[in-house]
């Protein structure tokens, strides 16, 4: 008798959008899929398709046959927003993030407690 394998077959579920970097470096999102089959992840920003990239191989996930994956997309602009779309046969689903402006920051002397400077920060849209 031959063991039989049973394959999970699940739609795609988008796990985390995130940004990463800084002003200096740059701000690139990254988009955590799972799914089985493994899912495709598209980029999309307001009105086109962008370019993102896989970065690394696909992993097993938790599940037997099921992989994860992350994409990202390089050099977004804050003020932007940017949709993470992952599709399989079995579905599809899309996250949208929008990439806030960077705070604008300012130290100096406090003039009550303990501390001897004090931050202060304004986001700008």
């Amino acid at each position: 008798m031959q063991a039989v394998t049973r394959t999970s077959l699940t739609p795609p579920k988008i796990i985390a959008v995130m940004v990463e970097g800084t002003e200096r470096s740059g701000f690139s999102t990254v988009c955590r899929v799972l799914g089985s089959p493994l899912p495709d992840v598209q980029w999309f920003g307001l009105y086109d398709l962008l370019e993102g990239s896989v970065l690394g191989p696909p992993a097993q996930g938790a599940q037997p046959h099921s992989y994860h994956t992350l994409s990202q997309l390089r050099d977004v602009e804050p003020g932007q927003q940017y949709t993470c779309s992952a599709s399989n046969p079995l579905g599809r689903e899309q996250a949208t993030l929008y990439v806030a402006s960077p705070p604008l920051c300012f130290s100096f002397p406090c003039l009550w407690g303990q501390r001897s400077s004090c931050l202060w920060c304004a986001w700008w849209k």
